[in-house]
């Protein structure tokens, strides 16, 4: 059954859409957010953590599950590769969250937070 907020939804993430992500044989217009996290320490400095938060259309992430590997395609050209840190989570309104820890190329090699003074 189709989420009755999937049109507006839909709608919204065409206008506020900011990259292409390839999921199965498919590829989907989402919206792509920088959720830096940061922490700062006691000593002085703070740690800074790259991960991104990815909103797209739930019914275009049914088959997406944490550790998978997805490839995006930023409108401004730039290729990315993220693993998937969490299951996707549904908001109710017809879209999916999830949270992406992005990596080095196209490997297993995950970027690590960063420690600034």
């Amino acid at each position: 059954m189709q989420c009755p907020f999937e049109k507006a939804s839909r709608s919204i993430l065409l206008r506020l859409s900011n990259a292409i992500v390839d999921v199965g044989n498919k590829t989907a217009r989402v919206l792509i957010q920088n959720a830096t996290e940061t922490e700062e320490l006691r000593s002085g400095g703070f740690v800074e953590s790259p991960d991104m938060e990815l909103k797209g259309l739930s019914s275009e992430f049914t088959g997406v599950k944490a550790k998978d590997q997805l490839q995006v395609q930023l409108d401004s050209g730039d290729t990315l590769f993220a693993t998937v840190k969490r299951p996707p989570k549904p908001d109710g309104a017809g879209l999916t969250i999830i949270q992406l820890t992005p990596v080095k190329g196209n490997s297993d090699a995950t970027t690590n937070p960063v420690i600034r003074y």
